[in-house]
């Protein structure tokens, strides 16, 4: 498995995590998927800049 599959497996991941705090209205959850979406992003980003 490379890095980008690693990544992007955690992009699912935190997705799922997401739309379960969403569904629930935990705020302070979705804040921190969503940052660490937008970190995993740039992650796949760079790493797609490398290949």
């Amino acid at each position: 498995m490379t890095n980008l599959d690693t990544i992007f497996r955690t992009m699912v991941d935190l997705w799922t995590a997401h739309d379960d705090a969403t569904r629930t209205g935990d705020f302070e959850a979705m804040i921190t998927t969503k940052q660490r979406l937008d970190s995993a992003r740039v992650d796949a980003l760079r790493q797609l800049r490398l290949s």
